[in-house]
């Protein structure tokens, strides 16, 4: 039913007056089972809003469209039928669309890959967007860090040829790295040492730059520093051909590991604790030894929940506290084996 409901004052009661209006009978035809399964529960649950109407026919549209109707237009249609009546949703496709040929014009940079796109297909315009977006990190990946790729439609709908234009741009090259503001190597563990992804000569990538970046954080916060800071610089020649790459950083005090207090014990003793623990008073402090740490004491069996917190106790200085829920002392399991000589 399509209801409407109005509420009036009557010798000051309130009165709720409703007009049900004519059931509908729904024709969900165009549907799969599952959509329809779908449609049929909102119906069941809102009654016929437009809401669910709106949903069905953006179903409908969506089923039509990865057939390779792109032009399909979908509407809602009542038709009395003495009673009651019936509501359909009644489909223009349009054309169909195929893709009969796929052309690549490019200049001066190598074939693409071969194509996930094939012709005599359904035409998809989320395809020919992907195919697009792959062509693009293709060259990016590359060193064509100013490229640019669009595609043009010709022919019939039945046999469409898409082609692809690539416009790539100068090929980008890193002229220079260089390092800002990172502490002396005396100031650095023996094991913070990183090799970088971008490199002189090389092309010039900013998933290398970004990835990097995060290494070189990653480094010094392992190392002790662990308010340290790391910003990516890029500047470009003139004419985009090479690319200057600067990393700034603001390393930030190390710190070193202050007290270390265990809190959650029962039966263990503390210094089984301290004993799997990959950090000791003094230490600089790394975040991952303090994942070694919770790794390591979880792997014990003997704790249900390991967590490592720190304590600001100073500019260069952090507790630690490291708090531990025990597990049952004893797990019955049961099991069966078999053995050669003497079978189950």
């Amino acid at each position: 039913y399509r209801a409407q409901i109005r509420t009036e004052s009557v010798a000051g009661d309130l009165v709720f007056f409703v007009t049900p209006g004519s059931p509908f009978d729904l024709k969900l035809d165009l549907l799969s089972e599952k959509e329809k399964g779908r449609a049929r529960a909102r119906f069941d649950s809102e009654g016929l809003s437009q809401d669910a109407i709106e949903e069905t026919m953006l179903a409908i549209e969506s089923d039509f469209v990865k057939r390779g109707y792109r032009d399909v237009e979908v509407d809602f249609q009542e038709t009395p039928a003495g009673a009651r009546v019936t509501g359909e949703f009644v489909v223009r496709p349009g054309s169909l669309w195929m893709v009969g040929e796929i052309e690549y014009q490019s200049d001066g940079v190598p074939s693409p890959r071969i194509s996930p796109l094939n012709s005599g297909v359904p035409w998809i315009d989320a395809n020919i967007s992907a195919e697009r977006s792959r062509l693009l990190t293709e060259l990016v990946q590359q060193g064509y860090a100013g490229a640019a790729v669009t595609h043009e439609e010709s022919g019939d709908p039945q046999r469409a040829k898409v082609t692809f234009k690539i416009v790539p741009g100068s090929l980008s090259t890193i002229g220079s790295v260089l390092i800002e503001g990172a502490p002396l190597l005396t100031d650095r563990g023996s094991d913070s040492v990183i090799e970088l992804k971008t490199r002189e000569t090389q092309p010039f990538r900013n998933a290398d730059v970004a990835r990097d970046r995060t290494a070189l954080v990653a480094s010094l916060r392992d190392d002790g520093y662990i308010d340290a800071r790391v910003e990516a610089k890029t500047e470009f020649s003139d004419d985009r051909t090479t690319v200057a790459v600067t990393f700034r950083v603001t390393p930030g005090p190390r710190v070193r590991v202050g007290r270390i207090l265990v809190v959650g014990l029962e039966v263990t003793k503390p210094v089984v604790v301290l004993r799997e623990s990959r950090l000791k008073e003094g230490d600089f402090l790394s975040y991952q030894k303090v994942l070694d740490t919770q790794s390591s004491l979880s792997g014990t069996g003997l704790f249900t929940s390991v967590q490592v917190r720190e304590l600001s106790a100073g500019a260069d200085v952090r507790d630690l506290i490291i708090e531990v829920i025990e597990g049952p002392r004893t797990t019955i399991v049961p099991g069966l084996g078999w053995a050669q000589t003497e079978s189950w």
